[in-house]
């Protein structure tokens, strides 16, 4: 196992530049991760006005996720309560319950059919999206479940997961055990994603650095770790196909890493823009271009992934912004804070 420090990450960002995006045909369901945005998409409007503000929540709202190519928004928060919100009027249009436990994080399937839930049970819940019925109760960490993904490989659905004691789990949803597991002595793990045209899967860490595994052949095994945060890893969002990743940190960096490299190839910062906690989200628009990312302070700022720099910000939340969604069809950007506050911007 390859550990690069951070200065070795770094030291070739200057010469290193990020791939254009290709020139994509249509992508089937087993193409991508549920984290990465769809492709051929709409241009997004850079949002400016606050179109709906919800008490979604109570307690914190710890995820938002929209569903692909819709603008129908979910959120899991503190009080045991997955919610499906119409962001054109604000309406509730649904309710998932009879889980136990707090919603860490979420992801949802590339054809909407696949809902999963990490939870502060330990559990995972995976629920039929058509049918609102709970598929599988996913049992096999010993601590809460702060990290989740979802995507085909090889033709299959699996789901990735991240426990806070440094175990990262594997499963099918052909069963209701985990087929492999991860366990190693780097730090407990807040991220998580599939990478690389999902044959890979990547882990964001406490101590700020970032294991990269292969899934691609078994025994599965980690290939190299990178130390690009001096603070806890929070957030990843993956781009041309998992090939680029952002990582987010509670160093208040952001940091564009070319999986198949592994080097850090652009990163960017903005003073008084404060990451809140070590599970703190950021999102990146359909066409690759913007970044939306929260702050402690209630700020919500919209970044330009080419440029490098913060070209508007927003506030209207009173607690700190826990999770950014971005739309596929790129009208609406969700953003959800401590409070169990959801604003929808357009």
């Amino acid at each position: 196992m390859e550990d690069i420090p951070m200065e070795e990450a770094e030291k070739d960002q200057v010469s290193i530049r990020l791939s254009p995006p290709r020139k994509k045909s249509k992508v089937t369901a087993d193409s991508s991760s549920s984290k990465g945005n769809d492709v051929n998409p709409p241009q997004p409007l850079i949002p400016n006005h606050l179109r709906h503000r919800i008490n979604a929540h109570t307690g914190k709202c710890n995820s938002v996720l929209f569903l692909n190519n819709s603008d129908y928004l979910i959120s899991g928060g503190k009080d045991n309560v997955i919610n499906v919100w119409d962001p054109r009027n604000g309406a509730k249009t649904n309710t998932f319950e009879g889980f136990q436990g707090s919603v860490c994080d979420m992801a949802i399937s590339k054809d909407n059919s696949l809902l999963v839930a990490g939870l502060t049970s330990h559990n995972l819940c995976v629920w039929d999206l058509n049918s609102g019925q709970i598929l599988r109760t996913l049992k096999g960490h010993s601590q809460k479940v702060t990290a989740v993904d979802i995507s085909k490989v090889n033709g299959e659905y699996m789901i990735i997961s991240a426990a806070l004691n440094d175990c990262v789990k594997l499963w099918s949803l052909e069963n209701d055990y985990p087929i492999n597991g991860f366990h190693f002595s780097l730090s407990n793990i807040n991220a998580i994603s599939f990478a690389a045209e999902n044959k890979m899967v990547l882990s964001g860490h406490d101590n700020g650095k970032i294991a990269f595994y292969n899934i691609d052949r078994n025994p599965y095994y980690s290939i190299r770790q990178i130390k690009v945060h001096t603070q806890p890893v929070t957030s990843f969002c993956s781009l041309q196909n998992g090939n680029v990743l952002m990582s987010s940190g509670r160093d208040n960096l952001h940091n564009l890493i070319d999986v198949r490299t592994m080097q850090v190839c652009r990163k960017f910062k903005t003073k008084g823009n404060l990451v809140a906690t070590n599970w703190t989200r950021t999102c990146v628009s359909p066409d690759e271009n913007f970044a939306a990312v929260g702050s402690s302070d209630g700020m919500v700022s919209i970044w330009s992934i080419q440029m490098g720099k913060k070209i508007h910000s927003m506030k209207e939340h009173n607690g700190s912004v826990l999770s950014c969604a971005w739309s596929g069809l790129g009208n609406s950007l969700s953003t959800a804070d401590n409070d169990g506050t959801i604003c929808i911007w357009s």
